[in-house]
């Protein structure tokens, strides 16, 4: 009699069934006597070289480095360079002039700041009451501040003779 082990399953019979009534198939080539999980022999057939994968991959880096080395040699005698040192070292003045030409207009720029100030302290000196009117138009305020300031003459309200009443506003019945 045959082992039930030594019996394969046929693929596409289900050896059991889920809890949803799904099939539960075999899965070919698991089994461990299963000669497709042998590992390759050592023998690569007629005409063939066998070459381990740690060897190929070492001569395909060394194949792609050469390549990028040709690759920056054409670009560099393109752009009228002799070596790489040559370009990194006009890259490197480049970069050092930028940095001057930035640090120059930085300079003029803060000198041109300080004019600027010394002017605007000059006018607000001259200009105080109606520039502080200006600047103060629009901010906002705690209850029962006004936007004119205190050194600034405000307004009367108009003076009605007695027994008179605005005619804009009506009278309040008493």
């Amino acid at each position: 009699m045959i082992s039930p082990r030594a019996m394969r399953p046929l693929p596409l019979v289900p050896i059991g069934y889920r809890r949803n009534g799904r099939p539960i198939l075999p899965i070919l080539g698991a089994s461990s006597d299963d000669p497709s999980n042998q590992p390759p022999t050592d023998d690569p057939g007629p005409g063939g070289v066998a070459i381990p994968q740690y060897e190929l991959s070492k001569l395909f880096a060394r194949e792609k480095d050469q390549g990028r080395r040709a690759v920056v040699r054409d670009l560099l005698g393109q752009l009228g360079f002799d070596s790489t040192k040559a370009l990194a070292d006009f890259v490197q003045g480049q970069r050092d002039e930028e940095q001057s030409r930035k640090d120059a207009e930085r300079a003029l720029l803060s000198e041109a700041e300080r004019r600027e100030q010394s002017v605007t302290e000059r006018v607000v000196v001259v200009q105080t009451p109606a520039l502080v009117c200006t600047t103060t138009r629009g901010t906002p305020m705690r209850t029962g501040e006004t936007s004119i300031p205190a050194d600034i003459p405000r307004p009367r309200a108009r003076q009605l003779p007695p027994g008179t009443t605005d005619k804009r506003r009506p009278k309040t019945p008493t």
